[in-house]
């Protein structure tokens, strides 16, 4: 790990706060709207003071070794795993980060338009200050924090709404939330059981994978909703967009859900992220995450 790396580690864990997966709908205190789908209501934060919103103030230009996961991680303005380990990001800063934090998090896999890596990386640095030892010392104790990070513990589906084409973010939302259902329907098919909770539903049903048929659980959010205009990345158009992020994620059967006599799926990410990306809308992009083998997506 770089030293930008380390830097980015310390910097993320002293602006760092708490969330949880059934609240996270709680940390949207200002800025709340919804957007009904179908008899569904869709929860979002539109506020100012959201990372989506700095991340995408200019089309972002993504360097050249970037991956699908780490792209969708710069437009949602949080930092690829490779410079801050899990636990030393909080979805916490999803709502409270400011545009300069957002830049310095993203720094090492996009640059905004008319900006270099290097104007990037070196506005980091010096902003961020500090010595080697220190910064290893804070590293080590943010690797194991136990505060939720969303990079490893809840994906998220990105939509990227042309404005000229969408009255309003409201209006983004609603077409976002229609994308991800077709998505999900197309990819997760003979649903045996849906499970309607506080923050979205959960799916069981059947995923095609290489080894054959599958059983998959899958979950699709509908509070904690992303939302803000801005501007596509430049590798795809940097038209003017409202862009919109919904949680997603996937399970897969546990050794305790088996002592349990629970059967959550027996597909890894990967695999469900496989199917999805066979039916990925247009103009859209996702991650799902995975603690075991890392986050994938496609983008």
């Amino acid at each position: 790990m770089n030293y930008l790396g380390m830097a980015l580690a310390v910097v993320i864990a002293s602006t760092a706060g708490c969330a949880m997966h059934d609240r996270v709908s709680k940390a949207q205190s200002e800025g709340v709207g919804s957007a009904p789908v179908a008899g569904v209501e869709y929860e979002f934060r539109d506020s100012d003071v959201v990372a989506l919103k700095y991340a995408n103030a200019t089309p972002l230009q993504f360097r050249a070794n970037a991956t699908p996961v780490d792209k969708v991680f710069s437009v949602l303005g949080m930092p690829s795993l490779k410079v801050a380990p899990a636990g030393s990001y909080t979805a916490n800063q999803l709502h409270a980060a400011t545009a300069e934090q957002t830049k310095k998090y993203i720094s090492s896999v996009a640059t905004p338009a008319g900006r270099t890596g290097k104007d990037i990386e070196a506005i980091g640095l010096n902003a961020i200050g500090g010595n080697m030892g220190a910064a290893g010392m804070a590293l080590s104790l943010v690797a194991g924090s136990p505060k939720y990070d969303p990079r490893v513990n809840l994906g998220f589906l990105v939509c990227f709404e042309h404005a000229d084409q969408t009255a309003s973010v409201t209006d983004a939302v609603s077409n976002c939330s229609k994308k991800m259902n077709a998505m999900f329907a197309s990819a997760v098919t003979n649903v045996t059981k849906t499970i309607n909770v506080q923050n979205g539903q959960f799916r069981t049903g059947s995923i095609e994978t290489e080894a054959g048929v599958k059983t998959a659980k899958v979950f699709l959010g509908r509070r904690g909703v992303l939302a803000s205009d801005g501007y596509a990345p430049a590798d795809r158009g940097g038209y003017a967009a409202r862009i919109v992020a919904i949680p997603i994620n996937s399970e897969t059967t546990s050794v305790m859900d088996k002592v349990l006599f629970l059967d959550n799926g027996n597909v890894s990410a990967a695999e469900v992220a496989s199917a999805l990306s066979r039916s990925l809308p247009e103009g859209t992009a996702f991650y799902l995450p995975d603690q075991k083998s890392g986050p994938v997506g496609a983008y």
